[in-house]
């Protein structure tokens, strides 16, 4: 079995921090992991900054 990948997650909604829980935290950030990955990127990333605006 491979380590969990460990990671620091913060959300904003309108510039203000959101309080999530540990795993809402891991759900969303493995999500987004996996969409890293499959851009088979050729250099590890160490950050990676999302942003979507709702119209």
């Amino acid at each position: 079995m491979t380590a969990e990948p460990k990671f620091d997650f913060e959300m904003t909604i309108n510039g203000k921090p959101v309080d999530i829980n540990e795993f809402v935290q891991k759900i969303t950030a493995n999500v987004l992991l996996g969409v890293i990955k499959s851009l088979r990127l050729t250099e590890e990333p160490k950050t990676a900054v999302f942003s979507l605006k709702i119209q």
